[in-house]
Formats: structure tokens, C-alpha cells, sequence
């Protein structure tokens, strides 16, 4: 493809694709890649990759589409390549890796469940740091459908040791020079290349012990702030006996130790402990039937959030999840017909449209799905969706939500149950 529009100022090759340095007609800084498929290129195109806003993939400004070449146009950008930043004197610390791994193999999983799937590499060369890290080239997947590519197995290894893998024995032994990490991050690091294990597997392991991690430090925090609690009650006694309250405060130690002599907590500390219960929970099974068709989680919703819930379905019924704006006119709702397949579509004012379309993946009956959506206002829309026994989610991505309040609701008709629906904050990044 030509680039009558633009003035190419300079050009970077990363193995067979190149990223064009340019600049418009009207002085402005672009980068530009370009995207070739061996197939037929559907109508949908342009609008699909200019709305494709992946928080770890350069954002796309403007798509230029020519037969079966894509040309993508970037706004200018920044960042050190990945080798720059990670070295063996050097190398990254545990958790700040895995979180980077996690990061990026779920962009690399996002980008092949488009409604044109696109794949990457997470060869280092292909990974730049800014204040998130994020990746250069992508491209169409029939380009490379003869050759998987497995480079992600070897990133977590390389951002723990900053040097590429050598055999079985050299890997045990560089990670075990890291005296930083744990003896479970090490095994992951291992298992990456472990051929009998999926990317999906992997990322589904990597999710797990961050969770670990995440609660592990909630539960410090909450046995530092009970200590700290008792400690101020007991300080407060010393001073009320001092004060001359020695009868009352006799009764008192009594009722706060107990007759059994165990210790029994003070009103202070119950506060600390459920600080959030006077929050209206969700519901933790909802059976939908024809005098309960709908249900709605309790509170209004303002800004990200990431929602989380697992269902079943009787039968080949409607089932949906709405994410409604405030004023009603403007809403995201996820929809399973009657023949199973999910269709995801944006409603405003004056129109609507299907943003995607699951064909060939279906819902079965009595099967368990387990479904989260990322729901990022002036961001984007991300869905994903997991069948018990399934190799791997089907995803999709869509245009930014609005900013606006926004209620979560349910519908679904007899013998479908809904399972354990929680509202919490989206992933970083």
C-alpha cells in the first residue's frame, strides 16, 4: 500500500513487519503498520479494529483498507523495548512479572477472539515499557495459522532471569539465583514450558496466585488493624481506671474476656472486622421462573467495574445481562438466543447495533458458563465467556461504554439459575 498522505521519516523491522514513522500533511506524528490477509477481508473491518481499545496494544487513530492489506495508523508513542529494561543484573521482581505476564497473555488471548482474530508475538524485541507494557506488531491469523507461536512460554523465565532460556537443568538453576522468588512462582515459570499445558491453562494458574497473593496481603492488613483496635481499647481501659472507674470497669473486663475466661471482641473491633456489611449484598443463586423472570444487583453503578457470575441454562432459552445507563436510553446487553449463540449489542438513543456475534460457539443446556465482563467506561466493553470443559473463553471486545451511572440487571427464563453475581474493581491496566 502506498502512503500518498504521509511523509515517511523512518522505519523499524521486527522479524518479517515493519512499523513506519510518519508524518501527515499537516505536520502531525504517526506510526503505521501494516496488516495482510490471505483471505477476503469482511465489511466490518475498519469499524472493528478503529473500535478495538485493548489496554496493552497501541491505540488505532485511523484504518486504511485496500483489497486484503490493512494499514493501521497509531498516534505517537513511547516506551523502552522490554531487553532495555530487563537484564541478568537486573531483573524484574517477582510479582511486577507475573503481573506484566498476566497482562499480556490475556491481550494475546483478546486479540485471537475477535471477529477477526488477530495474533501476536511475546518474543521481548515485541514488548515495550511505558507505564503499562504493551505490544508492537500484531497481525491477521491466517498469516501464520502454520506456525503457533509459542515465545510467551519463554517471557516469564526471561523477565525473572533476564537471559533466554537454556536446557531443562540451566532453567532450575538461573531461576533458583533469584533469591526473590518464590518457590511456587519458580514452579510456574518451569510448567510455561511444559508443551501438554495451554496458554489458557498457564493464565488460568498465573490469575490464581496473584489471587493468593492479593488475599494474603488483605488478611495481614485486617489482623494489623484488629491488633491495632485491641490495643486502643486496652488503652482506653488503663485510662479509665485511672480516672477512678474501677467498679464499672471490673464489670466491663468481665463481659470483654467472658465467663469462660476467652476472649471475647469489643464493639470496636466487630466494626473493623465488617466494616462493608451495611452494603446490600447480591444475591448468591437467583432461579429465574415465570413469577421471576428478571434480577437486578442492588446497587447503581458508577465507573469500572469488572462483574463475575456463573450460569446454567434448562433448556435452548433466552437468557441476557444489561448494563443500562441512568437515563435509559443508552445500554450494553449480552444476549444468548434461542439457539445458543451469544450476541453482544450496544443500544444509545437513536439506534442500535451487534457489536459481535459468536458463530460457531454456542451455550449448551445444562452445561456451567462462567462469565466476566469487564465494563470500562470511555474505555471499552470485554466479555468473556467459559464452559465447563472448554479449552478456552470466547472474548470479545467493544465500543467504549458511556460515562454514566448504570444499573447491572438480569433476564432469564424458567430453570436457568444464575450463581454467585458480584460487581468488583476491573484488573489494572
Amino acid at each position: 500500500m502506498r502512503y500518498e498522505r504521509f511523509q515517511v521519516e523512518d522505519v523499524l523491522t521486527f522479524i518479517s513487519h515493519q512499523l513506519v514513522q510518519a508524518k501527515t500533511v499537516d505536520g502531525k506524528e504517526v506510526y503505521m503498520q501494516e496488516l495482510v490477509s490471505t483471505r477476503p477481508l469482511p465489511p466490518y473491518t475498519q469499524e472493528l479494529l478503529l473500535n478495538m481499545r485493548l489496554p496493552h496494544v497501541p491505540p488505532v487513530v485511523d484504518v486504511m483498507v485496500q483489497g486484503n492489506r490493512i494499514t493501521l495508523i497509531h498516534p505517537p508513542f513511547s516506551g523502552d523495548p522490554l531487553p532495555l529494561v530487563v537484564s541478568r543484573k537486573d531483573p524484574m521482581k517477582p510479582e511486577e512479572g507475573l503481573k506484566l505476564f498476566q497482562k499480556l497473555l490475556q491481550t494475546m488471548e483478546a486479540l485471537e477472539q475477535l471477529s477477526l482474530p488477530l495474533t501476536t508475538t511475546l518474543d521481548p524485541r515485541n514488548i515495550c515499557i511505558a507505564d503499562e507494557p504493551y505490544i508492537l506488531f500484531y497481525w491477521l491469523m491466517d498469516e501464520e495459522e502454520n506456525q503457533p507461536d509459542e515465545k510467551w512460554r519463554e517471557l516469564l523465565f526471561y523477565v525473572w532471569t533476564g537471559s533466554a532460556p537454556g536446557n531443562r537443568v540451566e532453567r532450575k538453576q538461573r531461576l533458583k539465583k533469584n533469591k526473590k522468588l518464590p518457590p511456587e512462582y519458580q514452579q510456574l515459570a518451569l510448567e510455561c514450558f511444559d508443551p501438554e499445558k495451554s496458554r489458557s491453562e498457564i493464565l488460568q494458574q498465573v490469575n490464581q496466585l496473584l489471587d493468593q497473593r492479593a488475599f494474603s496481603r488483605k488478611k495481614k492488613k485486617e489482623t494489623s488493624l484488629r491488633r491495632r483496635a485491641i490495643r486502643w481499647t486496652v488503652s482506653s481501659l488503663l485510662l479509665f481506671l485511672a480516672g477512678g472507674g474501677i467498679g464499672y470497669a471490673a464489670a466491663y473486663i468481665q463481659h470483654w474476656i467472658g465467663e469462660e475466661g476467652k476472649f471475647r471482641p469489643t464493639a470496636s473491633a466487630e466494626v473493623l472486622r465488617n466494616m462493608d456489611r451495611d452494603k446490600v449484598l447480591p444475591a448468591s443463586k437467583v432461579e429465574f421462573s415465570t413469577s421471576q423472570p428478571t434480577y437486578q444487583l442492588p446497587a447503581l453503578q458508577q465507573g469500572a467495574s469488572r462483574l463475575q457470575t456463573e450460569f446454567t441454562l434448562a433448556d435452548r432459552q433466552p437468557f441476557s445481562i444489561s448494563f443500562q445507563a441512568e437515563n435509559r436510553k443508552d445500554f450494553y446487553e449480552v444476549r444468548i438466543d434461542n439457539e445458543g449463540q451469544v450476541l453482544v449489542i450496544q443500544y444509545t438513543e437513536h439506534q442500535h447495533q451487534v457489536v459481535s456475534q459468536s458463530s460457531p460457539y454456542r451455550v449448551d443446556p445444562d452445561r456451567k458458563y462462567r462469565v466476566e465482563v469487564e465494563y470500562l467506561p470511555g474505555r471499552s466493553f470485554q466479555l468473556s465467556i467459559h464452559g465447563e470443559g472448554e479449552s478456552r473463553p470466547w472474548r470479545v471486545v467493544g465500543p467504549a461504554p458511556p460515562e454514566a451511572s448504570y444499573q447491572v440487571a438480569f433476564r432469564g427464563s424458567t430453570g436457568t439459575v444464575l450463581y454467585h453475581p458480584v460487581l468488583i474493581p476491573p484488573k489494572e491496566g
